[in-house]
């Protein structure tokens, strides 16, 4: 009985602290991807790079706002990718704070001239923007 106690004790003393590790690891490469797509997008449009954009934005991206008329205004991709090579911009700080992931899907706030929530999914395996509402700061 001691030596199946001991034995189970060395398997958890093993065994948890690499699925852990492996959990917490995915978790951190899922944060990193979520980031970099949110950056494609916004730096993307700030650089008038519409191939970058398109790397971090999903082909069925469906942008809104809310505008001063009170109804909502739709833009899509290919709109997105249009207006941001139309003109340059200048850069501003941006901050992209990721507010929560499960699974396949996450949800971020991304600060720059505007303030964008934005909701990211994981298809065919990258992290692409595909729904984001968003206002002027």
């Amino acid at each position: 009985m001691v030596k199946a106690m001991s034995f189970f004790y060395l398997l958890l003393v093993i065994c948890v602290p690499q699925y852990l590790f492996a959990e917490s690891d995915l978790k951190l490469k899922n944060r990193h991807a979520i980031k970099k797509a949110c950056l494609n997008y916004v730096e993307g449009f700030y650089e008038s790079n519409g191939k970058r954009i398109a790397k971090g934005v999903n082909e069925k991206l469906v942008k809104r706002i809310i505008g001063e008329d009170k109804k909502i205004h739709t833009m899509d991709r290919a709109t997105l990718i249009k207006n941001a090579e139309s003109k340059t911009y200048a850069k501003p700080a941006i901050s992209v704070e990721i507010y929560d992931i499960y699974k396949n899907i996450a949800t971020v706030k991304i600060t720059s001239d505007f303030i964008d929530y934005v909701q990211v999914g994981k298809v065919n395996d990258t992290w692409q923007v595909i729904n984001v509402l968003w206002t002027f700061k």
